[in-house]
């Protein structure tokens, strides 16, 4: 067995790919029932509390990655890029 393909890892890419499609019903189904997690509000105790604590995140758009930097238009630092302040 490779690691991309260890039970783990395929579990991870999958709860991941569910919660980046925004498929919570999905993603939920990789959380166990009794699941215990420590939020800044305070700790969550089962998969009630979790997906109503982790629902609203699922909602917030992404936004499509940046373009790469055009590798053709060559970047010079300026005589500012190394001022003294």
């Amino acid at each position: 067995m490779t690691e991309t393909t260890s039970p783990a890892l395929r579990t991870a890419l999958a709860y991941y790919h569910a919660w980046t499609g925004h498929d919570l019903d999905k993603a939920m189904s990789y959380i166990a029932p009794d699941i215990v997690c420590d939020v800044p509000a305070g700790r969550l105790e089962g998969a009630g509390a979790y997906r109503a604590f982790i629902g609203p995140f699922v909602q917030i758009p992404i936004p499509p990655s940046p373009p790469p930097p055009n590798p053709t238009i060559p970047t010079r630092p300026t005589s500012r890029d190394h001022e003294d302040f």
